[in-house]
This record gives C-alpha cells, sequence and structure tokens, in this order.
C-alpha cells in the first residue's frame, strides 16, 4: 500500500513537472519565434496575392518578384504609402479582402461580372489571351477541340469559368479545378491532365522551364487585369488616379517591358543541401503551432472529459454536442470559418497564428476529451469509493489519484493525437504561414519539380514524429518504476 502510494506521488510530481516545463516551451515559442502578427501602420498599404503565377507574381530564391508586384510598389510610392505583401492561395484573397487583412488584392486578378457582385476594380492594367499548356501528343486543331478531354483551371479563376462554359460544346470535357498552376502543370507532366488552359504570358513562362510540353493559342481573350477592393472602398479612385499617372509617365510600359516582353522565369535550380534547409526552416513554425495547440487541447480536453462524467445533464449533453461538431466536420473547414469566415461578419482581424491555435485546440480537445473520459473510466471503481470514505474532496481526488493515472494510461492514446496534431499544421500553409509544407511549396513552385520537395518535407515531418515518440518512450519508462 506505501508502495503504491509513493509511486502515485512520483506519478503526479513527474506530470506536474511536464506539464511546467511545456507551458515554459509555450510561452518561449510564442516570444523567440512570433507568428506574422499582421499589423497594421500608419501610411502602409496592404497588398494581397498568390507568389505562384510567373511572371506576374512568384517567388525566386524565397523572394516575392514579379510584374504585380512591381506596379503595386509603383502605385505604393506614388500614393506616399510603404507595401507590406501577404501571399496566400489564390482561393483565399478575396476573403482576406472582405474580412479587412488586404486593402487591395493584385494577383493577375481578371474582372468578371460575378466578381463586380461583390467587389470594386481599378481600370484595367493587363489584358492576355487564353492558351493551352498541353502534352506533346494532344494533336491541335482550329478551334481546339476539348471533346474527352480532362482540362486543368486555376480554382477561381475567369480560365474556369471559360472552361466551364465551354463544357456544352464538347461531349466527354472534364474540368479540374485546383489551387495552384505549378500543380496543375504537374498534373499534365504526369498525364493525369490533357491540358492546362492559362494566359499567354504565364504559359510562355511555364513552357520554358517545361520544354516536352506545348503551347497551343485559344480562340479567346482574358477579360483583362485589374486592381480588386472590398465593395463601396474608399481606394478605387486613388488608385485608378494613380494607375493613369504610371501610363502617363511611361512607368507602366516600362514595367511591362521587363516583365512581359520576354519571358523572365525559368525553373531555378537548387542544391539537395540549400532545398533540404529551406524546407527545414519551416519546423520552427510547425513546431510553435503543435505545442502551443496540444496544451490548449489538452486543457479543453480535460475539460470536457470531467463534463462528460459529471452528474449534470446538461453538462454531459453540452459535451457530447461539441464533441460531435468538432470530430464531424473537417478541420480545414473550422480553420476557413475562424480565420476568414467570421471576420468577414464580425469585422475582426486575427493573425494566423491566433487562428491556427484556436481552430487546432479546439478540434483536438473534442478528441482527446474522449482519451481521457476512457482512461476515467477505466480506472477501478474502488479508488473512488476509498477516496470518498477517505472524506477527500472531489477536485483533490481528481487532481491527485484518478487524474494522473489515467493520463498515464492513455499516454499513448494522447501522443497519437500530438503526431496527427503536428501533421493536421500543414493546413495552415493555406494562410501563407511558412510552415514545412509551404516551404516545400515554395521550392515546388520555383523549381517546377515537385517529387523532390515534399519527400524532403515528408523526411522533416516523421523526424518530428520519430522524436517525439522517443520522447514520450523514454517518459513511458520512468513512470513504469
Amino acid at each position: 500500500m506505501m508502495f503504491e502510494l509513493n509511486r502515485r506521488s512520483l506519478t503526479t510530481t513527474l506530470w506536474k513537472r511536464l506539464l511546467k516545463e511545456s507551458i515554459c516551451v509555450a510561452f518561449l515559442f510564442i516570444l523567440v519565434f512570433p507568428s506574422k502578427a499582421y499589423p497594421k501602420e500608419l501610411n502602409t498599404l496592404v497588398l494581397g496575392l498568390s507568389a505562384d503565377y510567373p511572371p506576374f507574381e512568384f517567388k525566386k530564391n524565397g523572394k516575392i518578384v514579379g510584374f504585380d508586384l512591381d506596379v503595386a510598389r509603383a502605385l505604393a510610392q506614388q500614393m506616399g504609402f510603404s507595401l507590406i505583401v501577404r501571399d496566400m492561395d489564390f482561393s483565399a484573397l478575396i476573403p482576406s479582402l472582405q474580412s479587412g487583412r488586404v486593402d487591395f488584392v493584385m494577383s493577375a486578378m481578371a474582372v468578371s461580372e460575378e466578381r463586380k457582385r461583390n467587389l470594386d476594380f481599378s481600370s484595367v492594367y493587363f489584358t492576355s489571351s487564353f492558351t493551352l499548356i498541353a502534352p506533346p501528343d494532344f494533336s491541335p486543331s482550329h478551334p481546339v477541340s476539348f471533346s474527352g478531354k480532362k482540362i486543368g483551371v486555376q480554382l477561381g479563376t475567369t480560365m474556369e469559368k471559360y472552361a466551364k462554359d465551354r463544357m456544352p460544346e464538347f461531349p466527354g470535357m472534364q474540368v479540374v479545378s485546383l489551387a495552384k498552376i505549378p500543380t496543375l502543370v504537374q498534373e499534365v507532366k504526369s498525364g493525369r491532365l490533357d491540358g492546362v488552359i492559362s494566359e499567354d504570358i504565364q504559359a510562355s513562362a511555364l513552357i520554358e522551364a517545361n520544354p516536352s510540353l506545348q503551347f497551343i493559342p485559344l480562340e479567346s481573350n482574358g477579360d483583362g487585369y485589374a486592381i480588386a477592393f472590398s465593395k463601396d472602398s474608399d481606394w478605387k479612385e486613388k488608385f485608378d488616379s494613380a494607375l493613369q499617372n504610371l501610363r502617363d509617365s511611361g512607368v507602366l510600359d516600362q514595367i511591362q517591358s521587363q516583365w512581359l516582353a520576354k519571358s523572365t522565369h525559368s525553373g531555378l535550380s537548387r542544391t539537395f543541401g540549400s532545398t533540404f534547409g529551406f524546407v527545414a526552416g519551416g519546423i520552427l513554425t510547425t513546431l510553435q503551432y503543435t505545442l502551443i495547440s496540444a496544451l490548449g487541447g489538452l486543457a479543453l480536453g480535460l475539460g470536457l472529459a470531467l463534463m462528460k462524467i459529471c452528474s449534470h445533464s446538461f453538462l454531459r449533453n453540452v459535451a457530447i454536442f461539441y464533441t460531435s461538431i468538432f470530430r464531424g466536420t473537417p478541420m480545414l473547414v473550422q480553420l476557413s470559418i475562424i480565420y476568414f469566415g467570421a471576420p468577414s461578419l464580425i469585422h475582426y482581424k486575427i493573425s494566423p497564428l491566433v487562428a491556427g491555435v484556436i481552430a487546432f485546440s479546439l478540434n483536438s480537445g473534442a478528441y482527446v476529451s474522449e482519451i481521457i473520459r476512457a482512461g476515467i473510466q477505466g480506472i477501478d471503481r474502488g479508488q473512488f469509493e476509498a477516496a470518498q470514505s477517505l472524506n477527500i474532496s472531489y477536485f483533490l481526488m481528481m487532481k491527485d489519484i484518478i487524474l494522473p493515472q489515467a493520463i498515464r494510461n492513455t499516454l499513448p492514446a494522447l501522443v497519437n493525437e500530438v503526431v496527427n496534431l503536428l501533421k493536421e499544421t500543414a493546413l495552415i500553409s493555406t494562410l501563407g504561414e511558412e510552415d514545412i509544407m509551404r516551404r516545400a511549396q515554395v521550392v515546388a513552385a520555383e523549381t517546377y519539380s515537385y517529387f523532390e520537395p515534399l519527400i524532403m518535407a515528408a523526411v522533416c515531418y516523421y523526424i518530428l514524429v520519430f522524436l517525439l515518440n522517443s520522447l514520450v518512450k523514454k517518459l513511458e519508462k520512468s513512470l513504469s518504476y
């Protein structure tokens, strides 16, 4: 009996020490490696773009460059503002604009009647024509026939609308919409798509980097690129005036000649060491989200577990309903609601770090609550009765006797939840955070090679999971004595 009490005391002490050290490390990550909080300073304009569309906007050696960025900088300078650039998926640009995270979007965004219903646009600053990027065995015809073909387009673009409008004309035509053009090109190279519809300027850059593909002009023009603003924005007239000044002074033509007269982008080469070092540089961001969210999920899950075993039916039902909601909806949907949906309705700004931690913690808490609940209910009922007979309060009984044993017994399941959480943090790449996955995508966009950077990202995740499992095995060994 004395041995058992000493063992429980040692277990409680170890868990207290582990919790304190975890909290200290979490605060260290917040202070030393802060996420982009996206503060809005005076005399500053925030530009939203998707840096995967050469030569308009793309990353070269990890830095965003391109025609749209240079024009945006010239406009900001003429209006007396400094420029902050936010890189994100193209599909996230309009929600970010509507939620006030960016002041304007300049990312090769074409004007369309559908977009005009929800956005304001400047005057058109560039007009292009559509073209098809296809493998060598695609037989060109005039006009091009898409019958029986599987055609890729970038999600949310006018090329997507153009392709879907053509479907009734061509029997058997399928349209595949993906978030990024480099991903679509890779799908063509792997034989899963018959072609990709793009604009002629971008297609020239992509063909230069992928000489195995061909360039087939289409008999259609784009609607023209313009700067997008939120509805009834005060910026429209100011940008139109500045844009006209760039035209009159010849600056716009000069920038266009620099970027669009000929292709200025080709697949860049990287050494193995530089590529792996760049991808591995996202480990700190991944760990930051994982550790803070794991602690938040543990605290929330513990509270929910206690609610599920309490005698009050209302609290039990609330905890059960909460768990069903967060276990029954995808993590990506939850993250999008917290980061894009809610801010656009109630007009508040939230950083990717806060949004990610909230989403991951809420989701993880639902799973952790079930793990801990099962651990508590798996403890012998006699221990509850013994504590009650000794007149030990419910709080002390749970804190010093029940929970230490429940957490120790469910440690493998809790670690598995942390491992899943670590891998799910890859979703923050959609918000522009430079975690492991986002950095791998940057390298893929630079080099037009997906296999190597994705393998490196997988290696980084595997190393983190391996180290986590090793630490837990040592902890389990120490608790077994």
